[in-house]
C-alpha cells in the first residue's frame, strides 16, 4: 500500500489506487474515498500507529500461548 497523493498539475490523486482526489490542487479528506489508503500526513501517522497497536497485540497473543 502507497501513502500519500501523486500532483499532476493541478490534479491530485490518491499514490496507492490511482482515484482522481481534487482538480483543484486542494482537498480535505485524510483517507481515499475509494480505497482507504492515507492522503494526508496526519491520516499517515494515525495509520502507521494503528498497525503499531495490532502488531504489538498481535505478539501479545502469540506469547501468552
Amino acid at each position: 500500500m502507497e501513502y500519500g497523493v501523486k500532483n499532476m498539475g493541478e490534479n491530485i490523486f490518491c499514490a496507492n489506487c490511482g482515484r482522481l482526489i481534487s482538480q483543484t490542487g486542494e482537498y480535505d479528506s485524510n483517507f481515499c474515498f475509494v480505497c482507504g489508503a492515507p492522503l494526508k500526513l496526519e491520516a499517515i501517522e494515525m495509520k502507521e500507529k494503528e498497525i503499531k497497536e495490532i502488531e504489538e497485540n498481535l505478539l501479545k497473543k502469540i506469547n501468552k500461548k
